[in-house]
């Protein structure tokens, strides 16, 4: 019955993914963006927003989180131009963001016999810092400067917060992020906070401030612009049995090639995003036994990883009435994103070792529970249906190994902050030359700053 019951286990296991096999997220777009991604970009491309909308609005957006999925919703509202929905979307997304300081414990039990996923998302320091971002945009599209400086301050907050720590955005992120700050604060008439992040701006990329006084009679149109898309997580994973005798490998410390911990931190120390191929190079380190005797583990292990982003092919060009502007490569969201991730694999490696432990913790239980049910005649039947219940209680959490691939896979890969002094007027900003679309019209006062953003999904290298 133990051989029947243990083999049982190992079926289970192996029907979620084969030994030794990598698996792969599926649904890939032609380009081989996500499919979910693909259709909504797609839709934002032919001016369908309430498609766009209606396909991140799904069951499966955000895959399941609340969080995210208002997030996402709000971003995709903002291009598709229902601005009171974008503001709304994003500001709750801030006050569920607050709400989850402190992780729920049931979350953190049921991540420990499931997966990840059944932890609430936390966003990274690049996702906390785009959301203000997008917030403050939402808000400004709508012509109300004062209410979006409010996320502008929270933007500037949380850069100040993370300054110097752990959880800091690359240099040049930071500088542009405080660039975006000073435009707003300049926008909104506030000198004394626009000096201040621009101040910040340049301690980060180690430069001084040199005030522009080139043109007395200019304003100064900002472009940000949002080009590519970010890195994305994929899944990846790998089943094989184990003797019980070597489980102890599989929790060393050691840099044993054999355990769980060097394989999962391989790929999860990767320096920058990684790509299948690596993977398969790692998976090939792995050296598989055959289990001929004697009680064994199946140990199904999942974990993502970062694909590599869809780089914009080079500067654009964009027209503010009849004066030209070169607009010059931005610096990379998707560098913020994989240092987050990269932050984030000691606990996911934790996380997959305990739960190896907890599955074989079941695993003896149900030995121990049909020892009895041998021992003890008189309780025989319920050491009996308590050890099935234990082995099919392993069986069913190693199936519900999932590789957490949550993401806010709509960001852009490369953030673009250009500053231009035109001569005070009203233009009509287009992209390319003086005959291409039009992104919108703007008025210039002298002095002033006046903030144009644009998106561009196609230019991919």
């Amino acid at each position: 019955m133990r051989r029947a019951a243990l083999g049982l286990v190992m079926l289970l296991g192996t029907a979620a993914c084969a030994p030794g096999a990598l698996s792969f997220d599926a649904g890939a777009g032609p380009d081989g963006t996500p499919e979910r991604v693909h259709t909504i970009r797609g839709a934002l491309l032919r001016g369908d927003g309430a498609a766009a909308l209606a396909r991140v609005a799904e069951k499966d957006a955000g895959s399941g989180d609340r969080l995210l999925r208002a997030m996402e919703r709000g971003q995709v509202a903002l291009y598709a131009g229902d601005l009171r929905k974008a503001a709304q979307y994003l500001d709750e997304a801030h006050w569920m963001l607050q709400g989850r300081a402190t992780r729920s414990l049931t979350n953190g039990a049921a991540a420990l016999v499931t997966s990840d996923k059944a932890l609430p998302y936390q966003p990274g320091s690049t996702e906390q810092a785009m959301l203000h971002y997008y917030g403050a945009r939402a808000w400004l599209a709508q012509g109300n400067v004062q209410e979006a400086t409010v996320d502008i301050r929270r933007l500037s907050a949380l850069l100040q917060r993370i300054h110097g720590t752990d959880d800091a955005l690359p240099p040049e992120l930071t500088a542009s992020l405080h660039d975006v700050a000073a435009a707003f604060y300049a926008s909104a008439g506030d000198a004394a906070d626009a000096d201040v992040a621009a101040r910040l701006a340049a301690r980060a990329r180690g430069e001084s401030v040199v005030a522009d006084t080139s043109c007395a009679e200019c304003g100064t149109v900002v472009v940000l612009a949002e080009r590519g898309l970010v890195a994305q997580k994929a899944s990846r994973g790998l089943s094989f049995a184990i003797a019980d005798g070597d489980l102890a490998a599989i929790s060393s410390k050691r840099n044993d090639p054999t355990s769980l911990e060097s394989l999962a931190g391989a790929v999860d120390r990767a320096p920058r995003p990684v790509g299948c191929g690596w993977s398969r190079r790692a998976v090939c380190g792995w050296e598989r036994r055959d289990i001929t005797d004697g009680p064994f583990t199946v140990v199904n292990i999942a974990w993502p990883s970062l694909s590599a982003p869809r780089i914009a092919s080079g500067p654009f060009r964009l027209s503010i009435g009849e004066h030209a502007v070169d607009v010059p490569l931005g610096v990379s969201v998707s560098e913020g994103v994989a240092e987050d991730f990269a932050r984030g694999a000691p606990g996911r490696i934790a996380r997959a070792v305990a739960r190896t432990a907890v599955r074989q913790s079941l695993v003896e239980a149900g030995n121990e529970a049909m020892d009895k049910s041998r021992e003890d005649k008189k309780n025989k039947d319920k050491w009996h249906a308590a050890g099935i219940a234990a082995w099919l209680a392993a069986g069913a959490s190693t199936l519900s190994e999932r590789a957490d691939t949550r993401g806010w896979s709509l960001l852009p890969d490369e953030l673009v902050v250009h500053r231009v002094q035109v001569p005070a007027g009203s233009y009509v900003v287009r992209r390319g030359g003086p005959d291409g679309a039009v992104y919108e019209t703007v008025q210039v006062r002298r002095g002033g700053t006046t903030i144009v953003a644009v998106r561009e999904w196609e230019l991919y290298k």
